[in-house]
């Protein structure tokens, strides 16, 4: 067992809620699927990797099913609640057992929903990435009789921990990035704190996920890059942060050799963004920040020696990017679509079981069906969420229809948001997306107030 499952099962004895540690996911299924031949690729799946828990007889304990076809509309959104909110905070209190726990809807016109709930010490994001590919190809197997392979990573071993010389070009590096950089890009942009952590929530589709990446390619950039700008630009829009100092987290490992040889540890980086800086700038810090093996709690004292700063630095917003962890679930004739729980529309805050870093953080998450982009505030910390999520997703729009950001832009939505409540889940209709709160340069739209 290694030493990162002992401290989550360590964090597990001690949490009063035990589902705080769960991964918990919500697909929506269209098209061929057969749920008999799901069970039996769960059951190879739980064979493949006894790290899943020890299962004794049948898959009750796994894999549950529940048909709600001969329910009326109304009913059926309500059982659908009940349903979600029972797999999003269920406890496994047997760590022993089964630490998967899958639930399959049938709904009418040969649709379903499937929950996916795993324990956070039985795997990571990483780790998905396996258990679906298995899993996919397993299904595939009875389907269509294409065993599958075992996988492996043949390539060799990196060096996980850098020369030392490498710690001090980064020390120096960190230390030039950050000369210049203003006292506002690092000051709070909450005016208060605490109240309910909330997440806002927004939908791309596939299309406009190829027209951004396109655009970072332009300007040869990362989409991580791009977001980075996105909410940049969006913070000098609203709040007046001609520069800003974004943290983010990264696994401080660059490849699955790594993690093979030494256990992951999940990091964080700091990115200064300068004002006028262009988008080489932009290319030279996001990279920075990615590959910087440099310590984040010495990134941060350094920050503050260098800054000159009273109180300690701390990055006032996050930004993250990553592959949802289902991505390589795939059903033959199936069509998969990923849900973010509880998604609404614009300007409708959602409580949020994911921790919030900074005042605000946002999230984007990318798969084959599109992408959400979510953004983590506090409500009582007077920060208007919805608001600075209109403008982030404005300013991506622009940067992937036009590759820039025109000083007056005009609002460019075509974006498609679903609300994904289980009221409206049979119809999972577009809703209308209300117009950013992007206002004229002039001030026609002041900006919130800052401490």
């Amino acid at each position: 067992m290694s030493a990162a499952r002992d401290r989550l099962l360590s964090w597990h004895a001690h949490c009063p809620d035990p589902s705080f540690l769960n991964l918990s996911y919500a697909l929506a299924v269209e098209g061929r699927f057969d749920p008999d031949c799901f069970a039996w690729a769960v059951g190879r799946l739980l064979e493949r990797y006894p790290e899943l828990g020890t299962i004794e007889g049948d898959l009750d304990r796994v894999l549950l099913v529940e048909d709600l076809t001969e329910l009326s509309p109304g009913d059926r959104g309500r059982r659908l609640d009940d349903l979600a909110r029972r797999e999003r905070t269920f406890g496994f209190t047997d760590l022993d057992g089964p630490l998967i726990r899958l639930l399959v809807v049938r709904l009418s016109g040969g649709r379903f929903m499937l929950h996916v709930t795993l324990h956070h010490c039985a795997t990571d994001g990483w780790g998905m990435g396996l258990l679906m590919g298995y899993l996919s190809a397993a299904y595939r197997w009875i389907l269509e009789g294409d065993p599958p392979l075992e996988e492996g990573d043949a390539s060799p071993p990196r060096a996980a921990v850098a020369p030392d010389k490498r710690m001090e070009r980064e020390r120096a590096a960190f230390a030039e990035s950050l000369k210049g950089l203003s006292d506002a890009a690092h000051a709070p942009i909450a005016r208060g704190t605490g109240g309910t952590l909330a997440c806002w929530t927004r939908r791309h589709a596939p299309a406009f996920l190829e027209r951004t990446r396109a655009a970072a390619l332009g300007h040869r950039v990362t989409l991580f890059a791009l977001l980075c700008r996105a909410l940049s630009e969006s913070l000098r829009i609203l709040y007046g942060r001609e520069d800003l100092l974004i943290g983010t987290t990264v696994l401080n490992r660059h490849g699955t050799a790594e993690l093979a040889v030494v256990e992951p540890r999940y990091e964080g980086a700091l990115i200064p963004l300068h004002a006028g800086g262009d988008w080489r700038a932009l290319a030279r810090a996001t990279s920075a920040a990615v590959d910087r093996i440099l310590p984040y709690g010495e990134q941060l004292r350094l920050a503050t020696a260098v800054l000159g700063a009273a109180e300690p630095v701390r990055p006032p917003v996050f930004a993250m990017i990553d592959t949802h962890p289902l991505d390589r679930l795939t059903l033959p004739g199936a069509r998969i679509r990923y849900l973010e729980d509880g998604e609404t529309a614009p300007g409708v805050a959602r409580e949020a079981r994911s921790p919030a870093l900074g005042d605000l953080a946002v999230f984007w998450r990318l798969s084959e069906a599109g992408a959400t982009l979510n953004l983590f505030a506090h409500e009582g910390a007077g920060i208007d969420g919805a608001a600075v999520l209109a403008e982030v997703d404005a300013v991506l729009h622009q940067l992937a229809d036009t590759g820039e950001i025109a000083v007056d832009p005009p609002n460019p939505w075509e974006g498609t948001l679903f609300r994904v409540s289980a009221a409206r889940v049979d119809a999972l209709s577009p809703v209308s997306c209300p117009p950013s709160r992007r206002g004229d340069r002039g001030g026609d739209m002041p900006a919130p107030a800052t401490r």
